[in-house]
């Protein structure tokens, strides 16, 4: 049976990189011939004794394979049909070259634990193998991103509101600039309440003085939001008396 794809595990990698690029491509080559085209490779080489570690493992795909082509895997009462070999033809061993041994070790160490941890077939295969996305990603591009402008204009909403509120202001959460200051800090994990202590704090201190004209999206929510956040509330400075102006005029 022939097949369009297979899965290459990483621990075929991790195991063939230690070899020779020479003997990095038989190993490769037999794993792939066999898992595509079921092509067996010359007995006694590199390439025989590694597909006789990974054959379970390949088999064990191939069989979920046609299961899943045939609507699932076969019922408990239908009895599994072994293949065995015309009297007249002679069965062919398989004998280890002794110098590939160790090469093939740490193989066989990776892939018997590939072999374990296996998942259950209860999934069906088909012909397409890769998995279909949930998403409505055939959304024309500019339906997307009006989707996704509503969205972020939704999450803005509630802290450039209050911002308003706090400063008689008239932002609206739909401006870019706005939901790409307050998009980046909650990316980096600040919450609705991070955002309010910080603009409290900076209209407790700055408001009445000339660094009100500050209370801006783009100064509050900026890269210094971190450190607005983390400053100690401080009362605003008093006011200087005549008096002590005119000290050391007079």
């Amino acid at each position: 049976m022939t097949r369009n794809s297979f899965v290459f595990y990483r621990s075929f990698y991790d195991a063939f990189k230690t070899l020779t690029d020479e003997d990095f491509g038989k190993c490769a080559r037999a794993v792939i011939e066999y898992a595509l085209e079921g092509q067996e490779p010359q007995p006694g080489s590199i390439g025989c004794l590694t597909l006789g570690l990974v054959r379970p493992l390949l088999d064990k795909n191939n069989k979920r394979y046609e299961n899943g082509c045939k609507g699932g895997r076969p019922n408990g009462n239908q009895a599994e049909t072994k293949e065995e070999p015309n009297g007249n033809q002679a069965e062919t061993k398989e004998e280890p070259n002794p110098n590939l041994n160790d090469k093939c070790k740490m193989i066989n160490d990776k892939w018997e634990k590939d072999i374990e941890s296996f998942p259950p077939s209860s999934e069906k295969i088909c012909a397409a193998e890769a998995p279909r996305s949930t998403e409505r990603d055939d959304l024309p591009k500019s339906t997307r991103e009006k989707r996704d402008g509503e969205s972020l204009t939704e999450k803005c909403r509630p802290i450039v509101e209050y911002l308003n509120e706090r400063t008689s202001s008239n932002y609206r959460p739909s401006t870019k600039a706005t939901q790409a200051h307050i998009s980046a800090r909650l990316k980096e994990g600040y919450t609705i309440d991070d955002f309010k202590a910080v603009i409290d704090r900076k209209v407790n201190e700055w408001q009445g003085t000339d660094y009100e004209r500050f209370l801006t999206p783009d100064t509050l929510f900026g890269t210094k939001f971190e450190k607005y956040l983390n400053a100690k509330p401080r009362s605003r400075a008093p006011e200087p008396k005549v008096e002590h102006l005119l000290d050391g005029i007079l």
